[in-house]
Formats: C-alpha cells, sequence, structure tokens
C-alpha cells in the first residue's frame, strides 16, 4: 500500500511538472505583453451597423418618430460629444434635421470591444433622408472612421386609411363618452 501511495505520488508530481513545462512552452515565454494600452492597438475604427429594430436602415421605409442603433466596432465613448456633432439626419436638400437625440455610447456586449448609441428623431416629414456618419468619428485609439459613411432611408407619409381610422376612432370615442355620460343622468 505505500509503494502504491509512493508510486501515484511520483507520477502525480511528475504530471503537474509536465503540464508547467507545455504551458509556458506553449506561451512562448516572451512576456512582452505586446499592444500599447490604448484598447484596441492601431486597428481602425470601423461602422458595424445601423438599425431600425432588427432591420438594417439602409434603403428601409421607417415611421416619422424613432428610433435607430448605431454601432462602431471600437470604443468610441471616450470622444462621445465630438463623435455626436459628426453624426446627423439630413433631408433630400442636405438641411440637418433638428430634434435628433442620441443615448450616450454603450458597449455592446461586457468583454467585446463594439459600441452603439441610439439616435431617436421625432416627427419628421415624409420623404427621403440619409443619415450622416463623419469621418472624423474618433475612437479611444485615436483612429478615426477615414470616410464619410451615408446610409439611405425613407419616412413613409401617413397612411389615408390610418387618418380615417383615427377620426372614426375619435369620433366613437366621443360618442361613448356622451352616451355613459346620459346613462349617469338617467341613473341617478
Amino acid at each position: 500500500m505505500k509503494h502504491t501511495n509512493r508510486t501515484l505520488s511520483i507520477l502525480l508530481a511528475l504530471l503537474m511538472i509536465f503540464s508547467v513545462t507545455v504551458t509556458a512552452a506553449a506561451g512562448n515565454g516572451g512576456g512582452n505583453g505586446g499592444g500599447n494600452g490604448n484598447g484596441g492597438g492601431n486597428s481602425p475604427l470601423n461602422f458595424v451597423s445601423a438599425k431600425v429594430g432588427d432591420a438594417d436602415l439602409e434603403g428601409a421605409e421607417v415611421a416619422s418618430s424613432g428610433t435607430i442603433t448605431i454601432t462602431f466596432d471600437h470604443n468610441t465613448a471616450e470622444y462621445q460629444s465630438e463623435n455626436f456633432e459628426q453624426i446627423g439626419i439630413f433631408d433630400k436638400d442636405g438641411k440637418k434635421m433638428t430634434g435628433v437625440t442620441f443615448s450616450d455610447f454603450q458597449r455592446v456586449t461586457e468583454g467585446e470591444n463594439g459600441f452603439y448609441t441610439v439616435l431617436t428623431y421625432k416627427d419628421l416629414p415624409a420623404g427621403a433622408y440619409t443619415l450622416k456618419l463623419g469621418k472624423d468619428i474618433k475612437a479611444k485609439n485615436g483612429n478615426t472612421l477615414g470616410t464619410d459613411k451615408v446610409i439611405s432611408f425613407t419616412v413613409k407619409g401617413a397612411d389615408k386609411t390610418d387618418f380615417l381610422r383615427n377620426i372614426l376612432d375619435t369620433l366613437l370615442n366621443f360618442f361613448k363618452t356622451i352616451v355613459n355620460f346620459f346613462k349617469g343622468l338617467i341613473q341617478k
């Protein structure tokens, strides 16, 4: 029994020495760590997506009020206010639309580099629009988008049937209120 325990102890010790040696060799042992500490090295900033819900914004027909989620592959929160100046919705004549707001840039998923902002727009008239992302949008590592990104989309006009339905619903609610008023008078 003593002999078996001693043999097992020796085998276990050899196995541990072997695993430490293999791990050190696999790591190349250089230890310089690479990188420059900027959270992204020298890799460029890339546009990932602009979405309305789960759909791509490019070529989409959207409601007159809503949100657009814009995602980049690196941390853009460091230069948030400067970056927001580089983003806008423009009409077909090139006029920048007002009333557009942004959420703070947030990490897409913990442990990943992607960051996004939610752009909220309200009461855009029906027509053709572009979302413009300026070439100077900057990531934490100092790199920029490099070229302007332009995404075209359309705001759909008010549907006549929806308009009529809203009028009829309003009239119906009005008459219901009157009926309920008279019911209340009669019951007293």
